[in-house]
């Protein structure tokens, strides 16, 4: 197996523990202040657990993905799908942080995303995919 095939699988899993700290963040964040009055709801009251769904959701997302860099990472064949589909998101969302005036954030963003790509596409991680998602006689 490749180093870069490892290289995505830490990418993914760092990616995946980065959104475990973000869920836990918004819990604690919904807990201490209550309702948010910046969010625009047709039903009152969605307020005051929307930070609880985001949570969920962002475990959700990013605890597949992590999960999924560790198997990319112990070189099994399902990881790598996930892992790239985030790296692809991820580049619309590094030109809208630039739009948001995160400048800084947001070619971070990029860069790691280009080079989780990169990790996965390059001519040895394909030698790989091909040698992996084979045919087994």
């Amino acid at each position: 197996m490749p180093a870069t095939i490892r290289r995505a699988g830490i990418i993914g899993m760092a990616e995946g523990a980065i959104g475990l700290i973000y869920a836990i963040y918004s819990v604690i964040h919904q807990i201490t202040h209550g309702q948010d009055s910046s969010l625009a709801t047709t039903q009152p009251g969605r307020d005051a657990i929307v930070g609880y769904g985001n949570a969920v959701f962002i475990l959700l997302v990013f605890g597949f993905v992590g999960w999924c860099g560790w198997l990319l990472y112990h070189g099994k064949r399902f990881g790598r799908g996930p892992v790239v589909i985030l790296q692809m998101l991820l580049l619309p969302v590094a030109y809208y942080m630039i739009q948001g005036g995160q400048p800084i954030a947001a070619v971070l963003t990029a860069i790691v995303a280009a080079y989780g790509l990169w990790c996965c596409f390059n001519n040895q991680a394909l030698e790989w995919a091909r040698e992996a998602f084979s045919p087994r006689a």
